[in-house]
């Protein structure tokens, strides 16, 4: 803090003081449970703050997610009254649909991807 104060820096909005948080719990040690509470602190202001600015695959799985899981299982119910006698090559079928889908669901993430970064790269 005197560092601080010398050079006149100051920080907007501390969460905790550095006194506070170096405090010695034991002989040259830090106390753990302060620093786990700062660190869960800072990291929650970071995904709050930063978070939105951040590109995020998992949303653009998951819109895709229900509707493979819709042709999956349509596609499933086809096969079944289809191949109803043979279930080993129900399996193989819906083995190499399962695939295909994947394959899909991949490629068509890598173009949303791909498309969104050049958009981010020209700003």
């Amino acid at each position: 803090m005197s560092l601080l104060s010398q050079d006149a820096i100051s920080v907007p909005n501390p969460m905790n003081s550095v006194n506070e948080f170096f405090s010695k719990a034991n002989k040259d040690s830090v106390n753990s449970a302060l620093f786990n509470a700062v660190k869960s602190k800072y990291t929650s202001n970071l995904t709050g703050n930063v978070g939105s600015m951040l590109y995020n695959v998992f949303s653009k799985k998951n819109t895709q997610r229900t509707s493979m899981s819709k042709q999956y299982s349509s596609y499933q119910l086809s096969v079944n009254t289809k191949f109803n006698e043979a279930p080993m090559c129900t399996m193989r079928i819906m083995r190499t649909f399962k695939l295909k889908l994947l394959h899909r669901q991949i490629q068509g993430i890598n173009m949303e991807i791909y498309l969104d970064a050049t958009k981010v790269q020209a700003l």
